[in-house]
């Protein structure tokens, strides 16, 4: 077996590459000073102040590499330094490492608890609340602990994500530890679940808020409970539990935003409090808060915010079930929000007239989209009061529910079946912008069914709350767009469950699950998701398939049909996050002889963790190498300049990357591990524009031995993102960690196969069958369904 997630040790010594360069070797900083544990050092309270003073006179504009580069201390003044006075430098230093695209979400977490227990200890309540909270940010960010490259085949999922009853049980239960502390838990050291962990972090950044005073970090903290609990009712078979905290968190938030100063963002909150109010079903069991969100809309007369006092009052009509009412306050704060400069919220009132009046619904929410549009390119990436990402908070409520409202009728045509794939498809390539960077991938346009040829087609499922819609185009004539051949109903929960059972049990060592287990959740997302298409399925067909939300973690190679077989068995196969970043590629006009096998095989030191070896990865990049043929070119522990020279000095058509990589991040934090450092994929990407300026192209990128955290959507979508940005027209990776002798041969029968003339996805489906025909441990879905293309295809 390869060996398992690397040591993810706190690495203060090094925040990465550019912040070496510029900073002198005798300079302090956070890496120093942060660490856990006391300071031996000769920094004083004036430096620490001083460098603070130094990272907020940057401004609200500067990057967060420019603020942690601020923080190093290159004159340090002997004296006295206070716990107040490290606390406040160390969470800078932690919320700044936490967004860096040099920084590591295990530095930041090591830099915050630091912070949070020195101001625990001295008392600061307020450098306590701001600790915490970024601390729940991280964690939900993938901070918690979770390795970089994912878990070991043989590992249960519920090693890195919370069991049925861990969930429901998590927001269900007191934050606080025995002594009745509620940061407790959040300093105990002790393991649990993520989402118990990050109940605990927003529990104490509120309880310390409030005794800080600061009313609306308080209220930003019940708000971020109440929405997380919701996020979990979705996954969750037992969702009472989750909903009544949801709303009791809600109501809390709602008492305390009473208090603060008027402002845009007590108004905001205040709004979104009582959204989620509304989502529980439960108004009424809530009335002090009502009656506090009331007094806070009747007090709201400041001539700037207009069309924010009249949404919530809006809002709180349709809480009390005054549709009538809160349709024309919607109406009132649509106007005022026109008249801005730039409306920013614009979309967020027409969802809310859409709620109101529920007969013209289509119309707001095509409005809505049309809003959207218009504001999308200035949004910024993250919105500055919740601190999420504006694609979550603004964006996907309006896809979703359009699309939801598109689809709701039964008796739809080709044509207006195509405007919804249309809308579906601005929702993919939005959310691969998001998760990239619109700078890094810029919109395209995507594929036509006319271009399918007859053997080919495109499957579009759409995951509804309560259904699943498979919207199909093909190129054997039967229309000239795309069509609905089924509308499954089917609870958004029930469909996860059998998601995350069904990777479960694949990714779990053979011998840990009987066939029976591992085919009952499988059948059931064939029957779902395949049975309506199987007809035109043949061992020549090519099915696209652009997975939706929770469907990306999935093999969809292993799943299994009524008849015992495999999906393979019965198609080729590809991925793609979108259609446009899915082009069909180039046919075969003969044998691809350049391939660059690169691996590294040494233990990495980065500040993302240190990397253990990769024991077979020498050997199967030898073997790669020698069948590529005469011009094949190999590199052992390769370096970024090894890569460089060979990428600028040949002309190559398959790159073939055995190391270690990430993909569970944007795009400067997802990269490739070199003997040298950390390889990001916008680096990656200029270096194969090197090749492709010398008149070459790849055509493949081979991943052999990168991970995503197994079963979760976010990261696949982040590995399907690197098959874009590294500029490949194709992109061949595994899903999660398989045994040396299983990937060596996989990529051997695979090679054999892309230089005897085969597709690419011609080529991964024969080698997928030559494992499964020949028996033993190789067989087993584990380790052949682990290998997904994704992009191009012929």
């Amino acid at each position: 077996m390869r060996p398992s997630k690397p040591r993810l040790a706190f690495l203060f010594f090094a925040l990465g590459t550019a912040a070496c360069i510029s900073t002198p070797a005798y300079a302090t900083g956070p890496a120093e000073i942060c660490r856990a544990g006391q300071y031996g050092g000769t920094i004083s309270d004036f430096d620490l102040k001083s460098a603070v003073s130094s990272a907020q006179l940057l401004g609200a504009q500067a990057t967060s590499d420019q603020v942690l580069a601020s923080l190093e201390i290159t004159t340090p003044h002997p004296g006295q330094m206070t716990s107040q006075a490290r606390a406040e430098y160390c969470g800078l230093a932690g919320k700044a490492v936490r967004t860096a695209k040099v920084g590591s979400p295990q530095v930041a977490q090591g830099y915050l608890l630091t912070s949070l227990r020195l101001a625990e200890a001295d008392g600061q309540a307020a450098l306590s609340s701001q600790a915490a909270f970024q601390l729940s940010l991280n964690t939900m960010e993938g901070g918690s602990g979770r390795a970089v490259r994912g878990i070991q085949r043989g590992l249960s999922r519920s090693a890195i994500s919370p069991s049925e009853p861990e969930l429901t049980m998590a927001l269900g239960s007191n934050s606080a530890d025995e002594t009745g502390n509620p940061c407790g838990n959040v300093l105990s050291g002790r393991r649990m679940a993520s989402a118990r962990l990050m109940s605990a972090m927003l529990e104490c950044a509120a309880a310390r808020a409030l005794k800080a005073r600061d009313y609306e970090l308080a209220a930003l903290s019940k708000l971020k409970l109440a929405r997380f609990a919701q996020s979990l009712e979705v996954v969750s078979l037992d969702s009472e539990l989750l909903r009544s905290q949801a709303g009791r968190s809600a109501s809390e938030g709602l008492e305390i935003i009473e208090h603060a100063s008027e402002s845009r963002s007590k108004v905001e909150l205040a709004d979104r409090l009582v959204e989620v109010l509304v989502k529980t079903g439960r108004v009424g069991e809530y009335h002090s808060a009502i009656l506090a969100a009331e007094r806070l809309a009747q007090s709201c007369q400041s001539e700037n915010l207009k069309a924010d006092c009249e949404a919530l009052r809006g809002r709180l009509a349709l809480a009390k079930g005054d549709l009538r009412g809160a349709a024309g306050l919607a109406q009132q704060a649509i106007f005022y929000e026109s008249q801005k400069p730039f409306a920013s919220r614009l979309s967020d009132w027409l969802l809310l007239l859409a709620d109101a009046d529920s007969k013209n619904s289509k119309a707001h929410l095509l409005a809505a989209y049309r809003a959207l549009g218009d504001i999308r390119p200035f949004l910024p990436a993250i919105d500055p009061l919740v601190e999420e990402s504006n694609f979550s908070l603004r964006m996907k409520p309006v896809f979703e529910r359009l699309v939801a409202n598109q689809l709701q009728s039964d008796s739809l045509g080709d044509t207006q079946i195509s405007e919804v794939q249309q809308t579906i498809e601005a929702y993919r390539q939005a959310e691969v912008q998001d998760l990239l960077g619109s700078e890094c991938v810029p919109a395209r346009l995507p594929l036509s069914p006319n271009e399918l040829r007859p053997s080919e087609i495109i499957l579009y499922p759409v995951v509804l709350d309560h259904s699943v819609e498979l919207l199909v185009a093909s190129g054997n004539g039967i229309s000239s767009g795309y069509r609905r051949i089924a509308s499954v109903k089917i609870e958004r929960r029930l469909l996860s469950e059998y998601v995350r059972s069904f990777i479960d049990n694949t990714t779990l060592a053979s011998a840990s699950v009987s066939e029976e287990v591992r085919n009952k959740a499988s059948g059931k997302l064939y029957q779902l998701l395949i049975q309506p298409i199987e007809g035109e399925l043949s061992e020549k067909s090519t099915l696209i398939i652009i997975p939706d939300g929770l469907l990306r973690a999935l093999p969809f190679a292993a799943l299994v049909a009524s008849d015992g077989s495999f999906l393979v068995q019965k198609t080729q196969l590809v991925i793609a996050p979108a259609l446009a970043y899915s082009q069909p590629g180039l046919d075969r006009t003969g044998p691809k002889d350049a391939v660059l096998a690169a691996s590294l095989q040494k233990e990495v030191s980065t500040p993302f963790g240190v990397f253990p070896r990769l024991e077979g990865v020498a050997v199967e990049a030898e073997s790669v190498a020698q069948i590529g043929g005469r011009e094949s070119r190999l590199l052992r522990d390769f370096t970024k300049e090894d890569l460089l020279t060979a990428l600028s000095k040949y002309n190559l058509d398959v790159l073939h990357l055995a190391t270690h990589a990430s993909f569970n991040g944007g795009a400067e934090r997802s990269f490739i591990l070199t003997e040298s450092g950390v390889l990001s994929l916008p680096e990656l990407r200029q270096m194969m524009l090197s090749n492709r300026q010398r008149g070459g192209e790849i055509d493949l990128l081979v991943l052999s031995a990168c991970e995503t955290a197994v079963g979760d959507d976010q990261s696949t979508m982040g590995l399907a993102g690197a098959a874009v940005q590294s500029g490949a027209r194709s992109a061949l990776a595994s899903l999660w960690q398989v045994s040396d002798v299983g990937t060596t041969e996989l990529m051997q029968n695979f090679y054999r196969e892309f230089r005897s003339g085969n597709s690419k996805a011609g080529a991964l489906r024969r080698a997928q069958l030559a494992l499964l025909q020949r028996g033993g441990d190789n067989a087993d879905p584990g380790i052949w369904a682990a290998f997904e293309l994704l992009g191009g295809w012929r």
